[in-house]
């Protein structure tokens, strides 16, 4: 199905910039999270109040030659949005929500906020691994994969709570791809967000009984424990529950609040932080329990014992953790978190930042349904570059290049939200299993030949 050719966009309800408008860099800064800005200016950004506007926008582009891009909330690391010379179609005020309550599904457009979803569930008693921030939407967090709240209890990562999608397609058609209908669009949707030859308008939402009782619980330890701490983790993790959110930091002293002084006065500490997501307070205590028995840690300089707390407090942290402007990030999924840790070590003691912090997570095994995300590793291993002064753009944009240049032979892949689409794009197939990166790639020359999503 072809849809006629569209001369202008004057029939669009939502606003336009172009290039050469007075508010077009305005809107172009405005579009992006990250301080780090890129020198890409696309054609145009087109803010999308319709489908109609969609499916205008492509139709234009099809017939002047152009390709599109797309953006929600803008919260992309390498703000791989914004491209040279594309159309950008700005779908941030896509945010309708609709919850059946009865059959704990949740209808959300592209642009709904994690916190916009948790507090509409949670009024019914439902939840959804929304990401960490509160402000993240969830078009992109999904199509990349979605590495959300207690998602290792809940589908392993977040796209597989995908259950069906509302599409536009490059030739403007709409479509809802389910299980049994057009189901290459779910296929791609459940994290193929690399290579995606669509726009997602709408998502439709398996969800779960909320969790009454979060506890959290932290560990300080010395920085040169951290390879000692995340082996116990790899040995003793694995007999405990799904539901319990196991994180290790590595933060400047200078940075961590309420943190001890190691006795050697280290620049970095090692911080092990728990999330027990539980339905009362006696079953946090459980997870608690057997992670302190099963995971046998190095002594700590001090812990924490678990805290009731609230999604929002989540959110809030997330929130609180970014001190800088200007961010870069990059990560692996491995299953040798050890050699890991001791390269991070290595890199942080000559890190040109000290807001810079290393994050890693424990990912419990899952058999995934077959979708475009693939990626694998018991270890989840990023690093968030973030720093204030653009004079220090290139020391700490070669500093993580580096580090993941030396992390990579230990890499079994990488988590695509997070990845460096800035300096390893021609990597970005190490996202995905050589299978199921072809069968994207396919799929969209398939669907897309003449490359409208470039």
């Amino acid at each position: 199905m072809s849809i006629p050719a569209v001369s202008d966009l004057t029939h669009n309800t939502g606003p336009i910039y172009w290039r050469t408008d007075p508010e077009f860099e305005k809107h172009r800064v405005q579009s992006a999270w990250n301080g780090y800005l890129p020198e890409r200016y696309p054609i145009a950004i087109v803010v999308a109040h319709s489908e109609i506007d969609i499916i205008n926008t492509l139709s234009y582009a099809c017939a002047n030659g152009l390709q599109v891009s797309c953006k929600t909330g803008g919260h992309s690391y390498s703000v791989c949005f914004l491209k040279k010379d594309h159309l950008l179609l700005d779908m941030s005020c896509f945010k309708t929500l609709e919850i059946d309550n009865e059959a704990s599904l949740a209808y959300a457009d592209a642009g709904v906020t994690s916190r916009q979803l948790h507090d509409a569930l949670s009024i019914v008693g439902l939840a959804f691994p929304v990401g960490h921030g509160g402000d993240v939407t969830l078009a992109g967090f999904l199509v990349g994969g979605g590495q959300g709240i207690n998602c290792a209890e809940w589908g392993g990562m977040s796209t597989f709570n995908i259950e069906a999608v509302e599409v536009i397609t490059a030739t403007g058609e709409k479509i809802l791809s389910t299980p049994d209908h057009s189901p290459e669009y779910l296929w791609a949707a459940r994290g193929g967000g690399a290579a995606l030859f669509f726009v997602v308008v709408r998502f439709h939402l398996r969800c779960y009984p909320v969790k009454k009782y979060i506890a959290a619980s932290t560990f300080f330890f010395k920085a040169s424990d951290l390879p000692t701490v995340v082996e116990a983790i790899k040995d003793g993790a694995t007999k405990i529950s799904r539901a319990l959110q196991i994180m290790v930091s590595l933060i400047s002293t200078s940075e961590a609040a309420s943190a001890p002084c190691s006795s050697d006065d280290e620049s970095h500490l090692a911080v092990l932080s728990t999330l027990a997501f539980a339905s009362d307070e006696m079953g946090a205590r459980k997870m608690y329990s057997s992670f302190t028995t099963h995971v046998k840690l190095p002594i700590p300089l001090q812990h924490t014992y678990p805290k009731k707390i609230e999604v929002e407090d989540i959110f809030t942290q997330t929130t609180n953790l970014r001190t800088c402007a200007r961010w870069r990030s990059d990560n692996i999924l491995t299953y040798h978190p050890s050699k890991a840790a001791n390269i991070l070590l290595k890199h942080f003691s000559i890190v040109p930042s000290k807001q810079t912090q290393a994050l890693i997570i424990w990912r419990p095994a899952h058999d995934y349904p077959d979708a475009a995300y693939s990626a694998k590793g018991s270890f989840f291993i990023s690093t968030y570059t973030q720093w204030s002064n653009k004079h220090d753009d290139i020391a700490n944009r070669d500093w993580l290049y580096e580090l993941y240049e030396e992390l990579s032979p230990f890499s079994s892949s990488h988590y695509l939200n997070e990845f460096d689409r800035e300096g390893r794009a021609h990597l970005i197939h190490r996202c995905y299993s050589s299978k199921h990166w072809k069968k994207l790639l396919k799929l969209k020359n398939l669907h897309d030949p003449l490359n409208i999503f470039g």
